[in-house]
C-alpha cells in the first residue's frame, strides 16, 4: 500500500467490512484494526500523499450475501442502527463515507421484497460524507432488484458491476467482460455485455454523470475440455488452475496474466466482437482485459458522458512492474484518460 501513487485516483474503496447486528464491523480485525495491523489507518493516510482523495469504506459483497443486508433494510429502526453505525465507523477510521455492495438484492440470501426495501437514508450527506453502492450489470437482476430512480436520488455514485458475465460456471470459454456481443449474437448473449448493461442502467433513470463502470484487472479461467479446440465459446470442464501469486482457482490476477505472456509463452488472441483479448497454453484459458480493452471501455464511458471508472482491483495490477517495466501499468493507462 505505501507504494500505490494516490494521486492516481479520486476515490479509493477499502473492501470489506460485514454488518453484524445491523451494524458496520471489521471484516479482518487482525488486518483493518489500529491495535493490529493498521490497515485502516494506513489506507486513510494515502489522503497525506493526495489531500484531495476520498476514501471510502465497502461493505458487504458475495460472500457476506444478501441476508444481513435485508434483515437491516426490512425496518426503519433497523436501518437507522445501521445509519448511526456507519457515522461512528467512518468517524472512528477516517473515511470519507461508505460503498454499499449489495449487488443482488433479492438473491444470495435475500428476497424478492428487497427491491421495495433499498432505502438507505442518506444521512451522511449533511454530516459531508458519501455513500455510493456497487449493484449489478445482470439484466434479469437489474430488472427485478432495484428501484432506479429511487435509489439514484439516494446515492452520490453508483459503481455497476461490469465484468463477471462469463466465467467456470459456464461449460464453454467466454469472455469475462466484453463490451459489445457479436453481430449474429442472440438477444440473451447481448445481455451479457458491457453495453446492454450500461444502457440498461441509463434507461432505468441512473443520471449518466453518477453512473461508474467497473473495469476488471483479473481475467476467468477454464479449463479446455480439448486443448486444440481454444477459441471463444470452446467446451470447458471447469475452471483454470490457481495462479502462483492470488491461489484463485477461477481467477487470474492481471499480474499473473502478464506473467503468463512474458515468461510462460502463452498465446494471447485479440477478440474484435467482445473488443477484449483472451489467452492459453495447452488446456488453460483466460478471458481478461488488458491496456487495449481497457482504453476501448474508458473511450465508451466517456462517450456515454458517465461519471468515471472504478478498477477491480489495484492489488491485481503489475504492481511491481515484472512484466512491463512501470508499476500499475493498467491503473496508469486508465487514469492517463480519465485524469486530464
Amino acid at each position: 500500500m505505501s507504494a500505490f501513487p494516490p494521486n492516481l485516483c479520486t476515490h479509493a474503496i477499502y473492501g470489506l467490512a460485514k454488518l453484524e447486528e445491523n451494524q458496520i464491523v471489521s471484516g479482518q480485525p487482525l488486518r483493518d484494526l489500529p491495535e493490529n495491523l493498521k490497515g485502516y489507518q494506513i489506507f486513510n493516510d494515502l489522503k497525506l500523499r493526495n489531500p484531495n482523495l476520498k476514501t471510502l469504506i465497502g461493505i458487504g459483497g458475495w460472500d457476506m450475501g444478501s441476508a444481513p443486508f435485508s434483515f437491516m433494510a426490512s425496518n426503519p429502526e433497523k436501518r437507522s442502527v445501521f445509519i448511526d453505525s456507519v457515522v461512528s465507523f467512518i468517524d472512528k477510521h477516517g473515511f470519507d463515507g461508505i460503498d454499499i455492495d449489495w449487488a443482488y438484492p433479492g438473491s444470495n440470501g435475500g428476497r424478492p421484497v428487497d427491491r421495495q426495501n433499498l432505502e438507505l437514508k442518506a444521512a451522511l450527506k449533511p454530516r459531508g460524507k458519501l455513500m455510493t453502492a456497487t449493484v449489478s450489470a445482470t439484466a434479469s437482476v437489474i430488472e427485478m432488484a432495484y428501484d432506479i430512480p429511487k435509489i439514484s436520488e439516494e446515492l452520490d455514485q453508483i459503481h455497476i458491476l461490469s465484468f463477471d458475465f462469463y466465467g467456470s460456471w459456464n461449460n464453454y470459454t467466454g469472455m469475462n467482460a466484453p463490451l459489445y456481443a457479436p453481430a449474429e449474437a442472440t438477444m440473451e448473449e447481448k445481455e451479457e455485455t458491457v453495453d446492454f448493461a450500461v444502457n440498461m442502467w441509463l434507461e432505468g433513470g441512473v443520471p449518466k454523470e453518477k453512473l461508474v463502470l467497473s473495469l476488471p484487472f483479473f481475467g476467468r479461467t477454464y479449463t479446455l475440455a480439448d486443448p486444440s479446440k481454444n477459441g471463444v465459446g470452446a467446451a470447458a470442464t471447469g475452471a483454470g488452475k490457481p495462479g502462483q501469486l492470488n491461489g484463485n482457482d477461477e481467477e487470474l490476477g492481471f499480474n499473473e496474466i502478464c506473467e503468463n505472456l512474458t515468461k510462460n509463452r502463452w498465446a494471447s488472441v485479440w477478440d474484435t466482437d467482445s473488443h477484449t483479448p483472451y489467452a492459453y497454453k495447452e488446456n488453460q484459458w483466460v478471458s481478461y482485459d488488458d491496456q487495449k480493452s481497457l482504453n476501448t471501455k474508458v473511450e465508451y464511458l466517456i462517450r456515454k458522458g458517465l461519471a468515471g471508472a472504478l478498477v477491480r482491483s489495484i492489488d491485481t495490477d503489475d504492481h511491481k512492474g515484472q512484466c512491463y517495466g512501470k508499476k500499475y501499468v493498467l491503473l496508469r493507462s486508465v487514469a492517463s484518460k480519465l485524469l486530464l
